[in-house]
């Protein structure tokens, strides 16, 4: 923001330079390298670069007297996020005295480094007291001492001490990341507001906010041609942006209102040509790593838009093809996406389907369009279509018909058929009212398509698949993986080696599972995998919590179900009064029963209508955790399965001495056990319906659900007995009890 300073007579900005293409012009002219960063702005100029760019821009460079009495007088100017270049240079003469750039000797101790006061400044800027050792809000201070190279004044920020600095001795040549141009003017600069800004604000608000009815009449009353007519004249970086924009709201407007009429029909040949191998293509568009349909799908047809539309070919690249993907795209179209070479640092990129790339390109990113939400910011001059979407597939879309163009049957079935395989065909009714009005429009012009169940066989049918697990995997603070399949598989090896190897503290994996004719959904499963290396401190509960309370929103609570033991432990953790037993605790409880002739309780402890975890964990087969104490080595027996009796149980390790034939029969003393079989097994006390046999089963993951494996829950203590009696004033009384209410979750 920029603020007029009477003093020096300058317009001040207190942030660096933006790019622009008037700032690239001026580059040019001047025969300098631009770069900038993720946020925008100008950066890594030497002082001659920064010196000729600012005269073609006419903005002027402080000096090192008009800066530091400006930092007394406007304390906004000390920055802590940008350094940047003041006017004065510096030699060393040979007997080491320091003269500045008009050959005047400059006076000041020696101080590499030394510690001054802003009040202790004089009239040419320069500390007139300095002080050998840091005290709170002094800056810190270097001199010149270096008689190989010309030096200049940068004046920066120290971040051990939170203070800015004066340097005087950094070279001219130094090119820094945080070493950036203050813009400063002497007349007051033309700052163009768009009403496109505040606009797409409210917009963005209403979408993000789901308010159909507003953005309905928001669109009735859009008058589109203005919003064209106003940006003509603007910066390039501005008005591309604000293009993207109006092709967004244009699209919506059309589709609420129901207008396609005067679009140009668009040929698939035309978008097979339009994504042809270019060398010179300026501009990528790609999706997200190990991408999906939705991401290389909406990626060509982003391309093929924005040719039609700008006339500039742009290049499609994906890091793998799914199966699927080549079915629906065709041959043509795959053999240019194999063909096209990875983007380099010189090309602009448009990511559709995700909204973050490598930390070294964030800068060249000039579009975003995502069907997620994005809580971080862009650039000034990214364009961002963000909302909660059905697809990228259909975002495209809206901005196809906001440019002009309209798709010809081929080209509306082929994306008709990418958005059905996003997602499941019972969840359509939750699609927002826009995504339903794009949806039946493409299927108005498809007039056919594959159906659901052939797309999802394709899908899941691709033998090349060495690793569902990738086949959709996004990866921000967390992993997560969507796998839609036939069978729900245990992916929990998979998701701990995924944790390990990229340092994740959990992964998600949500498993879509299909009935046989994937005519419906049978069952979704979503696992969550923690690293054991991080600090829980409340984190698991947590993610559990909040992920369970998302599906209960979206499916109904009737409708979701937690399960497993990993559920059990974690949620569980940090009560002080609610635990569960473990499979030696279980042992000891049973042999209590029995000296007590408890034959309630121990037909409880054997109850055969559900089967209950216990609270031990064997990994390797050997090493087991009882609840909280320290892991032991045991020698299980191996048992696939045999028959054991509870004497024989040894109480000190939870585990059978001795082993019975499981071919004995009629014999009700005994019960089945199974032995470990994976890396890690959890312990189940469960029930053989067919034999009427108790059984300890040892062989159980510790993500395995089925819809009566629970668990009993054990109490160091429980409430008081409620009760009341009441009298019919005869001879009968009433006598009602509250059921004692526990706290578990």
């Amino acid at each position: 923001m920029f603020f007029y300073d009477s003093t020096l007579r300058l317009y001040i900005n207190d942030t660096p330079l933006l790019i622009s293409a008037n700032v690239q012009q001026a580059a040019r002219r001047a025969g300098a390298k631009l770069t900038w960063n993720n946020n925008g702005h100008v950066n890594s100029v030497s002082y001659d670069e920064s010196r000729a760019i600012c005269k073609e821009l006419g903005i002027v460079i402080l000096s090192v007297r008009e800066y530091m009495h400006l930092a007394r007088r406007e304390p906004r100017v000390a920055s802590d996020v940008f350094a940047e270049w003041l006017l004065e240079s510096y030699t060393l003469s040979s007997d080491k005295r320091m003269i500045d750039f008009s050959g005047r000797e400059v006076v000041v101790p020696p101080s590499r480094p030394g510690w001054f006061d802003l009040d202790d400044i004089g009239d040419e800027g320069l500390p007139t007291q300095i002080s050998g050792s840091p005290a709170a809000g002094k800056w810190k201070f270097w001199t010149h001492e270096d008689g190989r190279f010309v030096s200049s004044a940068v004046r920066s920020f120290v971040t051990s001490a939170g203070v800015c600095s004066l340097d005087l001795g950094i070279p001219q040549f130094a090119i820094h990341p945080n070493l950036m141009i203050r813009e400063c003017y002497r007349k007051e600069p033309c700052i163009m507001k768009h009403p496109m800004d505040q606009i797409w604000a409210n917009y963005e608000d209403m979408t993000l906010r789901k308010a159909n009815d507003e953005l309905k009449q928001f669109f009735t009353l859009l008058d589109i041609g203005a919003l064209k007519e106003s940006h003509v004249g603007s910066d390039k970086f501005v008005s591309e942006k604000n293009a993207e924009r109006i092709f967004d709201l244009s699209g919506k407007q059309r589709l609420i209102r129901g207008n396609f009429d005067n679009l140009q029909i668009v040929s698939l040949a035309e978008i097979c040509r339009a994504v042809e191998v270019c060398p010179d293509a300026a501009t990528y568009v790609i999706g997200h790593p190990n991408p999906d349909t939705d991401a290389i799908v909406s990626a060509v047809f982003e391309a093929a838009r924005r040719f039609i539309t700008y006339g500039q070919r742009c290049a499609v690249w994906a890091e793998k093809i799914p199966f699927v993907v080549e079915h629906l795209l065709g041959n043509l179209i795959c053999v240019s996406l194999r063909q096209t070479p990875k983007f380099r640092p010189v090309h602009d990129l448009v990511l559709v389907d995700c909204h973050s790339v490598g930390k070294d390109c964030e800068h060249q990113v000039k579009s975003i369009i995502d069907h997620h939400i994005i809580t971080r910011t862009f650039p000034y001059y990214v364009s961002v279509s963000q909302e909660v979407s059905w697809s990228s597939t259909l975002q495209v879309y809206i901005k196809f018909l906001g440019s002009g163009p309209e798709l010809d049957r081929q080209s509306a079935r082929l994306l008709l058929e990418a958005t059905m395989l996003e997602a499941e065909p019972q969840l359509m009714t939750k699609m927002s009212s826009l995504d339903k009005l794009a949806f039946e429009h493409l299927r108005e012009l498809a007039q056919d398509h594959t159906s659901y169940p052939e797309l999802m066989k394709m899908l899941t049918g691709d033998v090349r698949v060495a690793d569902p697990f990738m086949e959709d995997y996004k990866e921000t603070l967390f992993g997560f993986a969507v796998i839609k399949t036939e069978t729900l598989t245990c992916y929990k090896r998979r998701s701990e080696a995924n944790n390990l190897e990229r340092h994740l503290p959990l992964t998600v994996v949500k498993q879509v599972c299909y009935d046989s004719c994937f005519n419906s959904v049978r069952k979704e499963r979503i696992t969550m995998h923690f690293n054991d290396a991080f600090h829980d401190k409340g984190f698991r509960r947590a993610i559990l919590s909040t992920i369970q309370r998302a599906c209960e929103a979206f499916h109904g609570i009737e409708r979701v179900s937690v399960e497993g033991s990993q559920n059990i432990k974690s949620r569980l953790a940090g009560q002080r009064n609610t635990s569960f037993m473990s499979l030696k605790q279980y042992w000891q409880v049973c042999q209590e029963c029995v000296e007590l002739h408890d034959t309630i309780m121990l037909k409880s402890l054997r109850n055969r209508n559900y089967v209950e975890f216990l609270d031990t964990v064997i990994r390797q087969g050997r090493w087991v955790m009882h609840g909280d104490l320290e892991p032991m080595s045991c020698e299980i027996l191996e048992a696939r399965p045999a028959l054991i009796r509870p004497q024989e149980i040894d109480i000190r390790t939870g585990f059978p001495r001795c082993l019975e034939s499981p071919n004995l029969y009629g014999d009700a003393s005994l019960w089945r056990f199974w032995s470990p079989d994976r890396e890690e097994n959890v312990a189940t006390r469960g029930h053989i319906f067919i034999m009427g046999q108790t059984c300890i089963d040892l062989k159980i993951a510790p993500d395995e659900s089925t819809q009566n494996l629970t668990f009993r829950p054990i109490y160091r203590d429980i409430p008081e007995l409620e009760y009341e009696i009441q009298s019919d004033g005869g001879n009968w009384i009433t006598v009602n009890t509250s059921p004692r209410t526990f706290e578990i979750f």
